[in-house]
């Protein structure tokens, strides 16, 4: 049994989940906390996941099976990551509870 591709498993699942968790919920106030976050993380995984692997397909297949319309696509997609979390506002010492609750 080959297990060089799964060694790295659980350090990658974990990262995937708890870095966006904390990130995203730190976005909305809490009284739009889960619905805001939830409906994000719901829509982006039917549109990033289903959309992918045909977009991929088609690139492999506008290539010729060169891979690299591929790596452009991934470095785009980097990009525009890198760019969004470069501009959302630091919530660090902001008030997040309820608008009508004083601070």
């Amino acid at each position: 049994m080959d297990l060089r591709g799964h060694l790295g498993w659980p350090d990658r699942s974990v990262g995937n989940v708890c870095a966006p968790s904390g990130f995203i919920s730190e976005l909305f106030g809490t009284d739009v906390r889960y619905t805001c976050a939830s409906i994000g993380y719901q829509l982006a995984s039917p549109l990033a996941g289903g959309l992918t692997p045909l977009i991929c397909v088609s690139l492999l297949q506008w290539a010729d099976g060169r891979t690299s319309g591929i790596a452009v696509y991934l470095i785009v997609l980097s990009a525009i990551t890198i760019t969004s979390v470069w501009l959302v506002a630091e919530t660090h010492r902001a008030h997040l509870g309820d608008p009508d609750e004083p601070a």
